[in-house]
């Protein structure tokens, strides 16, 4: 039989005494510091990477909804069967993240100059840069996409509190 040991137990454990369910999470929370030029990269790569996936799955779902449930859109989508009204949904999702890069490329550097300046960017002003940057690439692009204007600012404007939301849920945003 062996003897118990004097010694306190190994691990954040002090003076013998568990801790608490608030100092685990607080020790599990608690991580370095990042800088704001981290802070900017994280901005620029989340507003050029995830934001278009954001716009491209509105666009699938929203086609989808009009399409499938409200029977309603283009006669190009309406003349089609459920598998083609998929793949036409599929297609507009696909166009939507390829047709976003080029905007979210200038609002996330736009973003990540305020987050470099500042450490932080309010709701309000993603939402702002978006919708400013889309409807101008939209306006000067010309055609069907000039004539949607509103809408599209809407989107880049939603999609944009929903990556500020992602980003300090992430804890980069402060």
């Amino acid at each position: 039989m062996t003897k118990p040991s004097n010694r306190p137990p190994a691990g954040p454990q002090s003076s013998g005494k568990r801790d608490t369910a608030s100092n685990v999470v607080r020790l599990q929370t608690k991580g370095p510091e990042i800088s704001n030029g981290q802070r900017a990269l994280w901005t620029f790569l989340g507003a050029t990477l995830v934001a278009p996936f954001l716009a491209a799955v509105v666009i699938f779902l929203a086609s989808l909804v009009f399409g499938f449930v409200l029977g309603r859109g283009p006669s190009s989508l309406l003349a089609l069967d459920p598998a083609g009204k998929l793949a036409w949904s599929a297609t507009k999702a696909v166009e939507t993240y390829v047709w976003c890069a080029i905007p979210a490329g200038i609002s996330g550097a736009i973003a990540a100059g305020v987050v470099t300046t500042t450490g932080k960017l309010h709701w309000l002003a993603a939402a702002s840069i978006a919708a400013i940057v889309a409807s101008a690439v939209a306006a000067l692009s010309g055609g069907m996409l000039a004539t949607h204007i509103t809408p599209i600012a809407f989107i880049a404007a939603t999609v944009a509190i929903v990556l500020q939301l992602l980003l300090r849920r992430a804890r980069i945003l402060t």
